[in-house]
């Protein structure tokens, strides 16, 4: 298993579409759209950009990022047959979705941490001084860290139970973009601007439950809980995410 493992590094690392998500999502979209924002409050007046704007943009992007990279990174691995031949050398499934789920999760987070880190400069040397203090910086990012590998995770499983269709790219956009709008609303429904929470009942338990444990909320809004029930979420779904993906893969005929 360390043999496909590594293997699956180097292509990644190798990859261009990698590479240039890492150049152009990270250094080109937060100068583009952060001296954008300069422009417009030097040009407007009106306008006043604070750092933390780049920074939001990480919930919004990467989501979706991951999924698409995931994806079709993996979906080469099957219409090429490089799955198949993996499997004719002796490698056992478990082994090659071990190595794929793991590659990937480390690949996105550290997509995520360049990101992170490019849209926290930018927005301080384009914007001034920051208004959440840096324990909130930490503790935000290190909450998308945990949420971006269990989506990798989840994305990856979605790949190996799908195998070579098209079709896994529309139903991953599709998940994505659904789970983004329910988290959102979620959090306005639990967290309102103005007033108390008026759920209660089972209505109010299970978005509770999907607020602490599913990782698509953990992009919504500010730290909200201890750190430990981020990360209990994050490999629970990790977890169930791989145990349902692995099970389908050991019955799944390779074409």
């Amino acid at each position: 298993m360390y043999k496909l493992f590594v293997s699956e590094i180097r292509r990644h690392v190798r990859s261009r579409i990698f590479r240039w998500m890492m150049i152009a999502v990270s250094i080109g979209f937060n100068i583009l759209t952060g001296g954008a924002m300069k422009l417009g409050e030097i040009a407007f007046g009106k306008i006043h950009p604070t750092p933390e704007i780049l920074f939001s943009m990480v919930p919004t992007i990467m989501p979706v990022l991951i999924g698409v990279y995931v994806i079709i990174s993996e979906s080469t691995e099957f219409s090429e047959g490089t799955i198949r031949n993996k499997l004719a050398s002796g490698s056992r499934r478990g082994d090659i979705l071990t190595a794929a789920v793991l590659s990937q999760a480390m690949c996105m987070v550290a997509a995520t941490t360049v990101f992170v880190l490019f849209s926290l400069a930018s927005g301080r040397i384009l914007f001034g001084d920051f208004g959440i203090t840096m324990n909130d910086i930490v503790a935000l990012s290190v909450v998308y860290l945990l949420a971006c590998a269990a989506l990798t995770v989840f994305y990856t499983g979605i790949q190996f139970v799908i195998g070579n269709s098209r079709s896994v790219i529309v139903i991953s956009l599709v998940i994505a973009l659904a789970n983004q709008t329910i988290a959102g609303e979620l959090f306005r429904k639990l967290y309102p601007e103005s007033g108390e929470c008026v759920l209660s009942g089972i209505r109010f338990s299970m978005m509770s439950i999907y607020d602490r444990f599913i990782p698509f909320a953990y992009f919504t809004g500010p730290v909200r809980y201890d750190m430990w029930i981020y990360v209990i979420g994050a490999v629970l779904f990790s977890t169930v995410s791989f145990a349902v993906s692995s099970i389908i893969f050991e019955r799944t005929d390779i074409r």
